[in-house]
């Protein structure tokens, strides 16, 4: 996803200058070449029309669908600014030649008409990605395990001495550390929000080397569900800025399939509102 200087990838000639790159998903015919990555397994994702317009329309989305009784479908993932290459893929990357200390993240995402109460698993990670391996250094988990609210939880991987502890083949079971677990305030995965678009958006900027003045901010239609500031997401590492969104197919295993649906993404350098 290459950008100019005057429109960025994916958006309409009317973006805000601030705006990086957009992903809605319309122009994707085949994820695995256009998008960064595309490690699917089974069902557990696809892009395809929109079925809260219709079979017909035009609009596409990205499906997530945890299979019954599964924990983990897979991800994708979206890259933007200096990071890791896809193999061969360079124009899957948006602003390559750019590096995002802060960044703003959007998108949208509705819950399927038949969910009852469950809790979604991931529904985003905004990452800072180790440029050599994949590897998450540090991330902001848009997520819930609750029944109702969002749980956004804060993930490092580099130790005291400012030392990458993942290595991107398995990061969940290597050295992430929590930083923080808050729950957000607006009701959201309950019957009376079923097959509602829901518009997310996220601000995250790394601590200055040497400071523990991180920061990491989530809203909901615009409401704020949790701010957390003075954060040590990377010490003395400096390798790479913010430069990935992943879906993840990941979450508590259910008696029943689940899917929801992702769209219209932006990635930004100023809040971009709902």
């Amino acid at each position: 996803m290459a950008t100019d200087a005057h429109v960025a990838e994916g958006c309409s000639e009317a973006a805000p200058a601030a705006w990086i790159a957009c992903q809605d998903f319309d122009a994707i015919d085949d994820p695995r070449l256009q998008l960064a990555e595309w490690l699917v397994f089974d069902d557990g994702f696809a892009i395809e029309p929109d079925p809260s317009h219709g079979a017909d329309a035009g609009n596409r989305v990205l499906r997530v669908t945890r299979a019954a009784h599964v924990g983990f479908g897979g991800w994708v993932t979206l890259r933007v600014g200096a990071g890791p290459e896809p193999a061969g893929r360079a124009e899957a990357v948006a602003a390559a030649d750019r590096r995002f200390d802060e960044l703003w993240v959007r998108y949208r995402v509705r819950t399927d008409d038949d969910w009852r109460r469950d809790a979604p698993g991931d529904l985003g990670e905004v990452i800072a990605m180790d440029p050599t391996r994949w590897a998450i250094a540090a991330e902001i988990a848009i997520r819930s395990e609750a029944p109702a609210l969002l749980e956004p939880l804060g993930w490092s991987c580099i130790d005291a001495e400012g030392r990458l502890g993942c290595d991107g083949r398995n990061d969940w079971r290597g050295g992430l550390q929590r930083l923080w677990a808050r729950r957000g305030r607006t009701p959201w995965f309950d019957a009376a929000h079923v097959g509602r678009w829901r518009c997310v958006e996220a601000f995250v900027r790394l601590d200055r080397p040497g400071l523990d003045d991180g920061e990491a901010r989530v809203w909901v239609d615009g409401e704020p569900q949790i701010a957390v500031t003075d954060i040590r997401f990377r010490g003395s590492w400096a390798a790479a800025g913010w430069n990935a969104l992943r879906f993840t197919n990941h979450g508590e295993p259910s008696a029943r399939r689940l899917s929801f649906f992702v769209d219209d993404v932006v990635f930004a350098t100023q809040r971009i509102g709902c």
